[in-house]
């Protein structure tokens, strides 16, 4: 049995990206994203019929477990269904089968919350990041900064729109 599983986004399946001899797991949210881009073909349906891809939703609770991390990132705002589907895989995936899960994305939010837990991501085309980081809201106008962190949008007190900016590490929270 191997010692590794890959889970994948929507880039490393759209990517055609082959790894060999490895157990690959992906969401149907995942699969549905890329059957509305422009590159399902037959070799992504090769793949799933020959069940070289599992296709596996994890259950509420990891949807919930992974909220919760994009919310200690702070990355909410730039994580989409699909993301969290993927982040609450690889938990389900690494709690329940005891092994090196490691994501495929290129996707620096999604980079950002694995590596906060200690899930290994591996980015497909470009360079990935090099430090997490815990993102805060604050307004560049008046200083406002909310005190949820889902609060993003127009500011509370003058209006001007809300930034995001880089609170600290992850490594210096404690």
């Amino acid at each position: 049995m191997a010692e590794e599983l890959y889970i994948l986004d929507t880039r490393a399946i759209s990517s055609g990206l082959a790894i060999p001899s490895v157990e690959m797991y992906t969401t149907s949210s995942v699969i549905n994203e890329v059957k509305r881009g422009s590159r399902w073909d037959e070799i992504q349906e090769l793949r799933l019929k020959t069940s070289q891809i599992v296709v596996v939703d994890p259950d509420q609770r990891w949807l919930n477990e992974a909220r919760q991390c994009v919310e200690r990132t702070g990355d909410y705002s730039a994580i989409s269904h699909t993301d969290l589907s993927i982040i609450a895989l690889a938990l389900k995936l690494s709690y329940e089968r005891q092994r090196r899960v490691i994501v495929l994305s290129d996707d620096y939010s999604i980079m950002n919350v694995c590596k906060s837990v200690g899930i290994e991501v591996k980015p497909i085309m470009f360079r990935g990041i090099s430090e997490t980081k815990i993102w805060e809201w604050y307004c560049p106008a008046c200083g406002y900064q909310p005190r949820v962190g889902w609060e993003s949008g127009p500011c509370r007190v003058c209006g001007a729109t809300l930034k995001r900016r880089p609170r600290a590490r992850s490594e210096e929270i404690t």
